[in-house]
């Protein structure tokens, strides 16, 4: 009674508050294939699964489907459930399947309901026991009029593909539901096809870990079920697309690894990295390889950890990852723990950005990015602790490699390779063993040598001899501020045209790399040379030290 300033007249009002029940989840409803099977629409069935430890009689028991305006109720007794196709009981130990019509699955059921067809755009359920109490419930995504207007997971495109539950022990919000991997999968239809689904079996989601092997025929490696134990070599088909979800890792057994000749998508963010290692960490597993006709592959905030790919019997020095005659994003990331080569790139235009090639393999790391023919732009990485940390083995003419802003720290030399590639704001923030952009080699068409923190190399100490030979018709142009360092006798042969135009403030030097050593009467390293091919060459503003050998 609420009486306002001690009126004669009061008006009472009664509030009256309903408690909503809550379930008790002994038994929950643990699958449901609303959406049927590949053989018919029609073959719907749901699962149970028991939270106890001891067999529970469901006699009496109902599952109500409501639903639109058909709404119907699941009477579980054993005097409807007549046929030998089914395990016709009302116990449940572990699993109970109820299926709306015989033989829906070649999983034997416990009871056929044969009513109408649960609703594809959504159905609230409930469980409850012979005396009416909730048992458990399952919601649905609603309208404003609170009607349903799809389920919490499950999908009929491409696939007929079951909504599984999360935690049997949690209660069945939207949250607690996820599609069946199409990975872990039990049983089959009506006409042999596959189930992707696991009617009488633990749910894909609800896995500690999911073993995987072979080829790839299901499109994504979902977060629920890892980590992925890969028992033999795993296999993207040409064409086929692998998505790979945010804080899944991948354990590889010693002869198992990853294949791409379709498309491998693993983009993650900072604090859910994708890792892809070894099962037995401290031992390899085969690495990743991108083959020819993979495309479109991209590996953003991953983690490959002791990876060597060994393709045949002659290894030869096996990277962690090989791309070869296809290109691929790699950024982000962290490649680690491998012994011969991070990456090895051959014929590749990828893109290699923000990424560490940290060594420390169980033997001495070789290389941390090794190029073979192509244009890669490797830019802003970390390369540490390896022999070298970028080694251009060779490049066609046409080809032409970025290496951009990367630094490079504890490495015996930071860049070993070919005088034609774009160089430009390469650091060592610590010291390597031979500290400068080591090349060598012939400039067969017009180039630029940028501006590095780290001098050029040309010949390579304590060795005698090396030059770098730009071609007839060919013009080198070196910026301000570059500092080109020569070991023992090597030189610079120009047939074509040199432009080394320096500021006052930022001259262009040509020295001896500080180790060199004098042998006899000759200077440290030998000479800049102008042939008689050579025409219009200038030097201003240079510095030209030590040289005469």
């Amino acid at each position: 009674m609420i009486d306002n300033d001690n009126a004669t007249n009061s008006t009472t009002t009664a509030i009256i508050v309903t408690t909503p029940e809550t379930p008790t989840l002994e038994v929950v409803i643990n699958e449901i294939a609303w959406m049927g099977t590949a053989t018919s629409s029609w073959d719907e069935w749901i699962e149970l699964y028991n939270n106890t430890d001891s067999p529970i009689d469901l006699s009496n028991w109902t599952l109500a489907v409501i639903q639109g305006t058909t709404p119907f109720l699941i009477e579980i007794a054993t005097s409807t459930n007549l046929s030998t196709s089914t395990a016709a009981t009302t116990t449940i130990h572990v699993f109970y399947l109820l299926e709306r019509a015989e033989k829906a699955t070649n999983i034997l059921a416990d009871f056929v309901y044969g009513k109408q067809r649960i609703s594809n755009t959504g159905a609230k359920l409930e469980l409850r026991d012979g005396e009416g109490n909730l048992i458990d419930k399952v919601g649905c995504f609603e309208n404003e009029q609170r009607e349903c207007v799809s389920w919490f997971a499950g999908t009929t495109t491409l696939r007929y593909v079951s909504m599984e539950r999360i935690s049997s022990t949690s209660t069945a919000t939207s949250t607690n539901w996820a599609n069946n991997n199409q990975i872990t999968k039990n049983g089959l239809d009506a006409n042999g096809n596959k189930i992707y689904g696991t009617p009488r079996a633990e749910n894909s989601v609800s896995k500690s870990q999911t073993e995987i092997a072979g080829t790839v025929d299901y499109p994504t490696l979902t977060y629920l079920g890892n980590p992925y134990i890969v028992t033999s070599m795993l296999t993207i088909p040409y064409e086929n697309t692998l998505t790979i979800e945010p804080g899944v890792t991948l354990k590889f057994d010693n002869n198992a690894g990853l294949d791409v000749s379709g498309t491998l998508k693993a983009i993650s963010q900072e604090d859910r990295k994708i890792i892809f290692t070894s099962l037995n960490e401290l031992s390899y597993w085969q690495g990743i390889y991108f083959n020819s006709s993979s495309t479109n592959s991209e590996l953003i905030w991953t983690e490959i950890k002791y990876g060597r790919r060994c393709l045949g019997l002659a290894c030869g020095e096996p990277p962690a990852i090989l791309v070869e005659n296809s290109s691929i994003v790699l950024a982000s990331s962290t490649i680690e723990n491998y012994t011969d080569r991070g990456l090895k790139l051959v014929n590749s235009s990828s893109t290699i950005e923000k990424v560490n090639f940290l060594g420390s393999g169980i033997g001495t790391s070789t290389v941390g990015i090794e190029i073979e023919n192509g244009s890669p732009i490797i830019k802003d990485c970390l390369i540490k602790e390896n022999r070298i940390g970028i080694f251009i083995e060779f490049l066609a003419t046409e080809d032409l490699p970025t290496v951009e802003g990367n630094n490079f720290e504890g490495n015996v030399k930071p860049i070993s390779g070919s005088a034609q590639v774009i160089f430009k704001l390469n650091r060592a923030e610590n010291d390597n063993q031979i500290n400068g952009i080591l090349i060598g080699g012939s400039i067969s068409k017009n180039h630029t040598w940028y501006k590095n923190d780290i001098p050029y190399l040309i010949g390579e100490p304590p060795s005698v001899g090396g030059s770098v030979d730009v071609y007839s018709g060919v013009t080198l142009v070196i910026e301000p501020g570059v500092r080109i360092e020569f070991g023992n006798g090597a030189s610079l042969e120009i047939n074509g045209t040199l432009l080394a135009r320096g500021t006052a403030e930022e001259p262009i030097i040509f020295t001896a790399y500080p180790g060199g050593i004098v042998y006899g009467p000759q200077a440290p390293w030998g000479r800049i040379y102008f042939s008689a091919s050579s025409t219009n060459s200038i030097l201003e503003n240079v510095i030209i030290s030590q040289g005469g050998g």
